[in-house]
């Protein structure tokens, strides 16, 4: 019996080693739910940062076009402000050497009017100094006739006297 009994306390040893095998097992697979589980939520978060990561990359490359769209607009915009620029210069000096052309013919026209006017200025004060001299001689020729007139309304008088 003892052989027996001996064997059936290895038996029972070797049972109770496989239950602490089991239990060890049991419990490795027990803490290995909450690691699987911490495993999935890190996998989650990795997936949720990807995705986070695409757009954000798919943002920056809007923005990328974007500006570059802008940039390109602004090159448009300063090209046509420079054509716009040259056409005003040149507008503008269009503009002015007319109204220079215009001036200087304005002032050529109103130097020979006033040449002109001068010139009839003088011409009429020459016609007033020969009237003037002509009724200073009148006059000169009217003081003898009235004078003469005197000399005979005297003499008549002395003739009507007699």
């Amino acid at each position: 019996m003892s052989k027996t009994i001996m064997q059936a306390v290895d038996e029972a040893r070797k049972l109770l080693k496989h239950y602490e095998a089991i239990n060890t097992l049991i419990e490795m697979l027990e803490k290995l739910g909450p690691i699987e589980q911490a495993e999935k939520e890190i996998e989650a978060r990795i997936e949720k940062l990807r995705k986070m990561d695409k757009e954000a990359g798919d943002s920056l490359a809007a923005t990328i076009a974007q500006i570059e769209a802008a940039k390109d607009d602004i090159n448009h915009a300063k090209a046509e402000s420079v054509k716009i620029k040259e056409r005003a210069n040149i507008e503008a000096s269009r503009i002015i050497s007319n109204a220079n052309t215009s001036i200087n013919e304005n002032m050529t026209a109103a130097q020979s009017k006033l040449l002109a006017i001068d010139k009839t200025i003088a011409e009429k004060r020459l016609e007033v100094e020969q009237m003037d001299i002509k009724v200073s001689e009148a006059n000169k020729e009217l003081d003898k006739i009235s004078n003469k007139v005197n000399e005979l309304r005297s003499k008549a008088a002395k003739i009507m006297d007699y």
